[in-house]
C-alpha cells in the first residue's frame, strides 16, 4: 500500500501541474507520512528582516533548557515547501536532540529563482546567530533535499563573509551537484519518488540561467572545501542525489575528519518526512540526531557508516 502511494505521487509528474498544486500536495504528503505531532515546550511563528521582504520562520524549543541551535532549510525542489512540510523533522530534532530548531521559509522559485533563496538563508543565518543565547553556543545548519544544497551552498557563501561559520552541518539526501548526473541517475531515473525529469524541471526554474557550476548551485564543485564545517550526511540507497551526496562528503572528510556519511539502506528519496510511516526512516532520523547531540558534546570524530 505505502509504496503504491509513493508510485502515486511519482506518477503525477510536478513538472505537468500548476505550481499551486504541486505546493499543496507537498504540503500533503508531509502530513499523510510524516507521523503524530510530537509536543514541545513551545513553537512560535517570526518573522526574520532581510533586506528583500520578511522571511517567515519557525523557532523550536523542545525543552526550557534547550541548548545550542540547528538553522534548518526545509526541501522541496526550490519550488515548494515550506514550514509545516518538514515540521515534523523539525519537532523530532528538537526533542531528541534537545536542540533549539529554528526553520527558514525561504522565498521559492520560479517566483523568486536563485540567488533569492540563498540570500534569506544568509539572512535567516545573521538573524539566528542575534538570538539570545546563541552568541557562544553551538551552532549547526541542515536541511534536506534542496533544503541540504542551501544549507551547504550557505556554507560555501560564508567563506566569503565576516560572519563565523557554522560547527556542523545536518545533511539529508542534498542536492550537491546540479551540473553533472552521476550513476545513480541512471540506476534510479524513475520509480523511486523523486525522477531525473522532476530533478531537470526544478534545476531549471530554480536556475533558469544555467550557472550550474557554479558553487554555490553546485557545492560538490567547489574547488576546495577547506575551512568547511563537518557534517553529517544522510542518502538514500534508492535515490538519484546518493552519489552526489556521499562525494560531497567523501571530499569533505577529508577537510573535516569528523564527517560521517551515512546511506540508509531500502530508502528513498525523503525518508524524512517519512517516520510516521516507516520504522526504519525513524531509525535513520535517530542517527541523525545522534550525530548531532555528539559534535554539540564534544566534537569527536566520527566513524564513517556507509551500507
Amino acid at each position: 500500500m505505502f509504496l503504491r502511494l509513493m508510485g502515486d505521487i511519482e506518477a503525477a509528474s510536478p513538472q505537468n501541474r500548476p505550481i499551486a498544486q504541486v505546493r499543496a500536495q507537498t504540503d500533503l504528503d508531509a502530513w499523510t507520512f510524516g507521523g503524530p505531532e510530537i509536543a514541545l515546550h513551545s513553537v512560535s511563528d517570526l518573522r526574520i528582516p532581510s533586506r528583500a521582504e520578511e522571511i517567515p520562520a519557525r523557532y523550536y524549543l523542545g525543552t526550557p533548557t534547550s541548548s545550542g541551535i540547528l538553522i534548518y532549510f526545509h526541501g522541496g525542489a526550490w519550488v515548494s515547501g515550506g514550514l509545516d512540510s518538514c515540521d515534523s523533522i523539525c519537532r523530532f530534532i528538537a526533542r531528541h536532540a534537545d536542540i533549539r530548531v529554528l526553520s527558514v521559509d525561504y522565498r521559492l522559485a520560479p517566483e523568486h529563482a536563485y540567488p533569492a533563496a540563498l540570500d534569506d538563508a544568509l539572512a535567516a543565518y545573521r538573524f539566528a546567530l542575534s538570538l539570545p543565547g546563541s552568541e557562544a553556543c553551538f551552532v549547526a545548519i541542515g536541511g534536506d533535499s534542496a533544503g541540504g544544497n542551501i544549507a551547504a551552498s550557505l556554507c560555501q557563501r560564508l567563506t566569503t563573509s565576516n560572519l563565523p561559520m557554522p560547527h556542523f552541518q545536518l545533511l539529508f539526501y542534498p542536492v550537491m551537484d546540479v551540473l553533472n548526473k552521476s550513476e545513480s541517475y541512471r540506476l534510479f531515473s524513475s520509480g523511486y519518488v523523486l525522477s531525473e525529469a522532476q530533478m531537470d524541471w526544478a534545476k531549471a526554474l530554480y536556475a533558469p540561467q544555467g550557472n550550474y557550476a557554479d558553487p554555490a548551485l553546485s557545492p560538490l564543485l567547489a574547488t576546495s572545501l577547506q575551512g568547511l564545517p563537518p557534517a553529517y550526511v544522510a542518502t538514500a540507497e534508492f535515490d538519484v542525489l546518493r552519489d552526489e551526496g556521499e562525494r560531497y562528503a567523501t571530499r569533505l572528510k577529508a577537510c573535516a575528519p569528523a564527517t560521517q556519511r551515512r546511506r540508509a539502506p531500502g530508502l528513498i528519496h525523503g525518508f524524512a518526512n517519512m517516520m510516521g510511516v516507516s520504522r526504519s526512516a525513524r531509525e535513520e532520523m535517530h542517527l541523525a540526531v545522534a550525530a548531532l547531540t555528539t559534535a554539540r558534546a564534544n566534537g569527536r570524530t566520527l566513524e564513517d557508516t556507509s551500507a
